[in-house]
């Protein structure tokens, strides 16, 4: 009984205990989703890690570059998945320190009037940095690979504007 003062003391220091302990949790997860992002795409042992919508959009956004204006803060959730996809693609045609560019979603006024740029389920990649082989054996994989979820085209094929479009499918 004459150290029942201490129990405000001790419970105040058990919860500041605790809450610390909860943020530094969550500071560690953060840092595992971001250390083991760089292995996600070459290793099959991550297919059993969960990510979050964020988690995928925060990986996208690292494992890209984005043309200057270029806005994804909106794009769908799958579109952001099947852009990684590609993106493990880009990297087994060009190899691992290639990083593409994403040149458009929404965020250019000029595509074709009911685009799917406009409704966030379509974005463009950059393709003047791949000779012919290279385009064609990235198509080819990529078809094969999300052809019941989106569609890949190389759009404006030998003019300046050419680009690798990815499309969710509704």
């Amino acid at each position: 009984m004459r150290y029942l003062y201490l129990l405000p003391l001790f419970l105040v220091l058990f919860f500041a205990f605790w809450a610390w302990n909860e943020t530094t949790n969550s500071r560690r997860e953060t840092s595992l989703i971001l250390s083991s992002s760089s292995n996600y795409l070459s290793s099959s042992s991550m297919e059993a890690a969960s990510f979050t919508v964020d988690d995928v959009h925060r990986l996208l956004l690292l494992r890209t570059k984005q043309k200057n204006g270029v806005y994804l803060g909106k794009i769908e959730p799958a579109v952001d998945t099947l852009a990684l996809e590609l993106v493990a693609i880009f990297h087994e045609v060009m190899g691992d320190s290639f990083i593409p560019v994403i040149t458009s979603a929404n965020d250019y006024p000029y595509h074709a009037r009911f685009s799917k740029h406009y409704y966030n389920k379509a974005i463009d990649f950059r393709s003047k940095d791949l000779n012919a082989k290279q385009k064609k054996e990235l198509l080819e994989k990529a078809q094969l690979k999300i052809f019941k979820r989106g569609r890949v085209l190389l759009e404006s094929s030998g003019k300046s504007n050419e680009h690798i479009h990815l499309e969710l499918i509704d």
